[in-house]
């Protein structure tokens, strides 16, 4: 599961904030797909792919991508989002992030030596991730 994007909607519902309340006691919900009694039939084997997520926000456009800089940020940028417009659990992630670094004064190679670890049959890295995959 990602986040919900507005290219994968298939349909949606606006409800009322007196029903909104209402939700709270909603246990079971049934979706007829083009008027057919026989859906569950049909689509037996894929049934449990439906999921149904209720949300508070409406999804006017797809989240952006990626995250930049004020500086490289432009009215017209669509795919990228500014450090400050994310969710507030979102932006405590990205500052704690932000500036780390793999490689540091006292292990200036350590980026090259995982990949060599990776990369070699003998590596801790090589046996470790065939050993989980």
């Amino acid at each position: 599961m990602g986040e919900v994007r507005e290219a994968f909607t298939i349909f949606n519902v606006t409800i009322s904030e007196n029903e909104q309340n209402l939700l709270k006691q909603v246990e079971y919900l049934h979706v007829r797909i083009n008027n057919n009694d026989n859906m569950l039939i049909e689509l037996d084997k894929s049934k449990e792919n439906f999921r149904f997520f209720l949300g508070k926000e409406p999804v006017i456009r797809d989240p952006a991508m990626f995250i930049i800089s004020q500086d490289k940020y432009s009215i017209e940028t669509t795919s990228a989002i500014l450090p400050s417009k994310l969710e507030k659990p979102c932006r405590d992630l990205y500052d704690s992030v932000i500036n780390f670094r793999l490689n540091t004064d006292d292990f200036p190679d350590f980026i090259q030596a995982i990949e060599c670890s990776v990369r070699n049959s003998a590596g801790w890295c090589y046996k470790k991730t065939r050993r989980k995959s």
